[in-house]
């Protein structure tokens, strides 16, 4: 799946899925309440996108390669963000990491503007 230029993908509750092509975002916006993978990806996932506004980050499973994501506002992870390569992060405001917040990758980036807070229960 790709966000073109120009392009938003929105919503309370988006669900991004791929195979092995992965998810690129090559530009627009993602605005939504919560960002998830019902399904997973087999490839990388890249939403770097620097007008994202994504409050809660859901589960999401990537059998290879890496996931990137960026958020203009505070972000919660709430669910189980896997990746076997390196897992990216980061906020303009808060990152916070709730109890049952997973961030798993061989190499964990992660940024919050407004600092990273890793509550009781929640895993780097």
């Amino acid at each position: 799946m790709t966000v073109p230029p120009g392009e938003s993908v929105g919503g309370i509750d988006i669900d991004l899925s791929a195979g092995s092509a992965g998810i690129a975002q090559t530009a627009g916006s993602i605005v939504g309440t919560t960002l998830h993978s019902s399904a997973g990806a087999a490839g990388s996932v890249a939403l770097t996108g620097t007008l994202n506004s994504i409050a809660t980050l859901g589960n999401f499973s990537l059998s290879a390669g890496s996931f990137g994501l960026v958020s203009t506002t505070s972000l919660a992870v709430v669910g189980s963000v896997i990746a076997p390569s390196t897992v990216s992060i980061a906020s303009s405001g808060a990152l916070t990491i709730p109890s049952g917040g997973k961030i798993s990758g061989a190499t964990v980036a992660l940024g919050g503007i407004d600092g990273i807070l890793e509550n009781a229960g929640g895993t780097i």
